[in-house]
């Protein structure tokens, strides 16, 4: 919830400052929050002890990466739920690398008003944080990630339906509930990876993970951009919003789709949340 609310501050702030004092400049001002993020880390004083290398086992950092990489690529959880955030990351990517350019040139929207359209996608992560542990008590984690990527997913359409006026409404919508899906997703996926995976690999398993989701956001950028350029801003949106509605798909068809609770626990120690149909803790 901190994140998506500094990023509802930070996405409105962008937008009057550009408007206000120009692009450049506002980025100038961009640039010196990095360098109060870097006193504040050089600031924190406890030192980690070295994790203590297992007695006869020879390791190295491209051992450990492989074998996070094999265990995420056979568990039939993580599996699917990586290639659903991959697909989502590079549609989502695609379509944001181009739609400022959408907005200021074919919408015809001031600075101003882009920092608050795009603001609301923020707005939508904060309400999602707000929401998860809810929901999943209600329904189990399962459910409630499938369910509201089902939901979410296909309010992509709307991005590309937007117009000057009224029709802003569309852009505002689809950025809000989407913004809720993904920032349910996040936190469902993240708790049960911490508590799915061996802590032994649960680092090398969510480097893995992040690596993956992390790769396809610098395809979907350039994707983006390079359709921009050849077909247009709203085309583009088109081609990329149009698979992003159908990605939830992805999770209804994997394991995930068919249970009430994720796993609390991967291989043969496998075990699952509250029953299914049997009401949550709360």
């Amino acid at each position: 919830m901190s994140e998506a609310g500094t990023r509802v501050l930070g996405r409105s702030a962008a937008g009057f400052t550009a408007q206000a004092v120009g692009a450049a400049a506002g980025l100038l001002l961009d640039a010196l929050t990095f360098l109060v993020s870097t006193a504040c880390l050089l600031g924190i004083r406890t030192r980690e002890e070295k994790p203590a290398r297992r007695a006869g086992v020879s390791s190295s950092l491209v051992r450990e990466m492989g074998e996070g990489l094999r265990f995420l690529s056979r568990d039939p959880y993580l599996r699917p739920i990586v290639i659903y955030g991959a697909s989502l990351n590079l549609l989502l990517m695609g379509y944001q690398a181009v739609q400022i350019v959408f907005l200021v040139r074919t919408v015809g929207v001031g600075a101003g008003a882009v920092g608050l359209l795009v603001m609301c996608s923020s707005l939508g992560g904060v309400l999602g944080a707000l929401l998860t542990s809810r929901l999943c008590r209600r329904w189990g984690n399962a459910r409630a990630l499938v369910f509201t990527q089902a939901v979410a997913c296909p309010f992509a359409l709307l991005l590309p339906l937007t117009t000057p006026g009224p029709g802003l409404l569309f852009f505002a919508t689809g950025a809000f509930v989407l913004g809720t899906g993904v920032s349910v997703a996040n936190v469902v996926v993240g708790t049960f990876r911490q508590t799915y995976c061996p802590p032994r690999l649960l680092g090398r398993v969510s480097s893995a993970s992040m690596a993956t989701n992390q790769g396809t956001i610098a395809i979907g950028s350039a994707l983006g951009g390079f359709l921009g350029s050849a077909i247009g801003t709203r085309p583009t949106l088109w081609v990329l919003t149009a698979p992003l509605a159908l990605t939830w798909l992805l999770l209804a068809l994997s394991p995930a789709g068919k249970t009430r609770e994720l796993p609390l626990a991967a291989g043969p120690a496998r075990r699952t949340g509250p029953a299914a149909d049997a009401p949550s803790p709360a």
